[in-house]
């Protein structure tokens, strides 16, 4: 057996916002998702039988609230098909105001332990440029709901880096989110694309402001832009690239398991149509040899807070100001922990 962490792409969003990325789709339609629950179904398909023990879940990337009770229903019954008992820790991605108390129910009785709450922002100005409506009110609708989910981990997921976000706006934010007792918050660049010289500083100086907040509020960095109380660390955080041991399951999924490395096709239509041909919705595979490997284990190093040593391959993105140097070894700088997958995919 194969000790793996599973992630399964749920793509759907009720608003689109231009700081999405990847394979997002704006389509709540209910045909629209249960054919993509089915393509999800004949790719989880491919890989039963192959041996795989499901050591951690997470469901999401778009919010897995979007999802009916009957659609949760079909994905636990074709996951548990697929991959056998899932006795392990298992998150969900949430939008703040849309969990019900249903899905909420059978998320829970599937064995959910993680809620991971898309908070972005509790600005109303930085809502107003997301186009969604404020975080902190949602929550407030959404406390109810929680009360029944004692003793699962609160996870805030926080933008860092909107036009016009200030010190004093990006710590609102957290105090406002830390009234639900987070145990873990993940920041994200409020645009995958790496920006101007400028904004990147900007975004940086934010990141050091949102980390000092974090410490002084008893959490620890223990990956990129990942915090925890001790013992709330999310499990595929932590294993991340580290040996090939990651599955994604979906739209725009990147895997690395056993001696292969690839990622799907990101656009949700062509994933949906190539269901069950592994051919049409993969868009790039490459074997693990040593080198690869060797790269995977300086990505691990880097992402845990770790150092490499420098090469002189590194001086771009330490003059860039994504690697930090340190005499004969260099580590991701703030701007390079908020950006890793981009400085990573250079360094390949």
């Amino acid at each position: 057996m194969q000790d793996c962490d599973l992630f399964v792409r749920v793509p759907f969003v009720v608003t689109p916002c231009s700081y999405l990325a990847g394979a997002f789709s704006p389509h709540t339609a209910g045909p629209v998702k249960d054919s993509y629950l089915r393509a999800l179904s004949e790719e989880m398909r491919q890989f039963k039988g192959e041996g795989l023990r499901v050591r951690s879940l997470y469901i999401g990337g778009g919010a897995a609230t979007t999802l009916s009770v009957a659609q949760i229903d079909f994905l636990d019954e074709r996951l548990r098909d697929a991959f056998g008992r899932l006795d392990c820790p298992i998150a969900i991605t949430c939008d703040p105001g849309l969990l019900s108390s249903a899905a909420l129910a059978r998320w829970l009785s599937m064995g959910a332990s993680r809620l991971v709450f898309r908070y972005f922002s509790s600005d109303p100005v930085e809502c107003e440029q997301l186009g969604m409506t404020c975080s902190s009110a949602d929550m407030r609708n959404t406390h109810r709901v929680l009360e029944c989910a004692a003793n699962r981990v609160i996870d805030m997921q926080v933008l860092v880096g909107l036009a016009g976000q200030t010190a004093e706006t990006l710590i609102g934010t957290l105090e406002d989110s830390s009234h639900e007792r987070a145990m873990h918050y993940e920041f994200l660049p409020y645009d995958s694309v790496i920006p101007d010289a400028d904004a990147l500083r900007r975004e940086a100086e934010l990141f050091a402001v949102a980390s000092e907040w974090m410490e002084e509020h008893g959490f620890r960095r223990y990956a990129a832009a990942c915090f925890a109380k001790d013992g709330a660390e999310r499990p595929d955080e932590v294993h991340r690239y580290r040996g090939a041991c990651q599955l994604g399951i979906g739209a725009g999924c990147a895997s690395a398991l056993g001696d292969m490395a690839w990622v799907n096709t990101a656009n949700v239509d062509a994933y949906i149509l190539g269901a069950g041909d592994p051919s049409a919705i993969v868009a790039g595979a490459t074997e693990l040899d040593s080198a690869s490997c060797d790269l995977r284990a300086s990505f691990d190093a880097l992402y845990h807070l770790g150092e490499i040593p420098y090469r002189d391959a590194h001086a771009e993105l330490v003059a860039a100001g994504f690697l930090r140097r340190e005499g004969d070894a260099v580590a991701l700088s703030n701007a390079g922990a908020m950006h890793f997958d981009s400085v990573f995919a250079r360094m390949a």
